[in-house]
């Protein structure tokens, strides 16, 4: 039996979005005023994560330190990412010094 419309096939998220609002976005984490409405979508437990992840520890480090396991850091941190549109440590940790949860020293 035929299907009665095509199945959809899987794109990059980057080729989703508009030009407008991808270039909204990347403007967002540039502008100070992004970077505070990115910190109130950030839970406190959130930003307490990313300030350690930004400090270099490891996830075990952390679950130690919050006296929480490996999953539920590993979770927070998954979910930040993805809050946050990043895909690397190295963008958790510029959104970091950004927000100023850390200095670029740290």
């Amino acid at each position: 039996m035929p299907r009665s419309r095509p199945s959809r096939t899987a794109t990059p998220s980057s080729a989703r979005r508009s030009p407008r609002s991808s270039s909204t976005t990347r403007g967002a984490t540039r502008d100070p005023a992004g970077a505070n409405r990115s910190r109130e979508t950030l839970t406190n437990r959130e930003r307490e994560i990313l300030q350690l992840v930004a400090e270099g520890r490891s996830s075990p480090e952390i679950a130690r330190q919050l006296s929480l396991s490996v999953k539920t850091v590993e979770g927070h941190r998954g979910r930040i990412m993805a809050k946050l549109d990043v895909h690397h440590v190295a963008g958790l940790v510029r959104h970091a010094i950004r927000i100023g949860l850390v200095s670029p020293d740290a």
